[in-house]
């Protein structure tokens, strides 16, 4: 819950026009994790985010998935695809 509160803080402060879709705590078994999906402008691109944060042995894994905001559906669910593919051991 810490992990997730700093890294809100951290987008709020570098992202220009950054907008929360959403963020929560998943359980997967006996592992929890977050997804947060955000929207911000970097330079000239309008983007959206959805990043997976993992902790295990006081270690954190980010997985992110970036494309521009229109065309974020378009590819959102073979991001989650690939982004869920992803096993830490």
């Amino acid at each position: 819950d810490e992990f997730a509160r700093i890294t809100e803080k951290q987008f709020k402060a570098m992202a220009n026009d950054l907008k929360i879709y959403e963020s929560k705590k998943m359980k997967l078994g006996n592992k929890e994790y977050y997804i947060d999906i955000y929207g911000m402008t970097q330079g000239v691109y309008k983007l959206k985010l959805e990043q997976y944060y993992f902790i295990k042995n006081n270690k954190v894994y980010i997985l992110t998935f970036t494309a521009k905001i229109d065309t974020f559906d378009t590819f959102k669910n073979i991001g989650e695809e690939i982004m869920n593919s992803f096993v830490i051991k």
